[in-house]
């Protein structure tokens, strides 16, 4: 069976592929489960979606197209295999990939409570494709520095909307339904992180939830593959907003 898909509305003719495969229940890792305390390890930087609506409009710099298609073209294999690595497996509480739905979108599945009921028996999804609302075993808290592709800082303030995704207006609302829009400090440069914060990505990284003894060490790991990893924030209890930039 095939489960789940994507909904396109474009111009543009698309041309999709479906991959299945088969792995050990024991390997696989679920997009809930992290715990209080973890910190947030993402693989790739962010802001591709931005990228390629500046190429739409002709005023994405060939050098700044570049990088992002070179980071779009990167497997998450190398990832995958230094995250699955015995000294970091049980560290890993949740993994999941940034993609269409954003940082936030994806995120915020994360901080759902792992589900108690048996696959046939799970709820249906929502109309956006993501899990209906649940209530939320923890939170989460960002660094406002977080990784971006060359280039992308400088499209957002020289284009502003214009470099923004439609898409990243739907993620916005998405979230905004859960009650789950990010709160973001009032210094900050909101219109900038607003974007990368439902920026849908294409090809993005990996999101980890990893227990906070073995991050650091697993950044390292992973930056000695030539993985661009960072620690990107952490879990905490679910006390106040469900995702705050500090």
């Amino acid at each position: 069976a095939l489960a789940g898909g994507h909904t396109v509305d474009a111009a543009e003719p698309a041309f999709g592929l479906c991959v299945l495969g088969a792995a050990s229940l024991g390997a696989v890792k679920r997009n809930v489960g992290g715990k209080p305390g973890d910190r947030l390890i993402l693989t790739k930087p962010l802001g591709a979606g931005i990228v390629l609506a500046a190429a739409k409009h002709d005023v994405a710099p060939p050098a700044v197209l570049d990088v992002a298609l070179d980071s779009m073209a990167t497997l998450n294999a190398v990832a995958a295999e230094v995250l699955s690595r015995q000294a970091f497996v049980d560290a890993v509480h949740g993994l999941t990939d940034v993609t269409g739905f954003g940082l936030c979108g994806h995120l915020l599945e994360m901080l759902r409570p792992v589900p108690t009921t048996e696959p046939e028996a799970a709820q249906e999804p929502s109309v956006a494709g993501l899990q209906p609302a649940a209530p939320l075993a923890v939170h989460a808290r960002l660094c406002r520095s977080l990784p971006v592709l060359g280039g992308v800082p400088q499209l957002v303030a020289e284009f502003g909307r214009v470099v923004v995704p439609g898409a990243a207006q739907n993620n916005r609302e998405w979230l905004e339904s859960r009650k789950a829009t990010p709160v973001l400090p009032a210094d900050a440069d909101l219109e900038f992180l607003n974007a990368i914060l439902f920026d849908p990505e294409t090809s993005g990284g990996l999101l980890a939830a990893v227990d906070p003894s073995e991050a650091d060490a697993l950044v390292a790991a992973l930056l000695r593959e030539g993985v661009p990893a960072t620690d990107i924030g952490c879990l905490t209890h679910p006390v106040g907003a469900a995702i705050e930039v500090m």
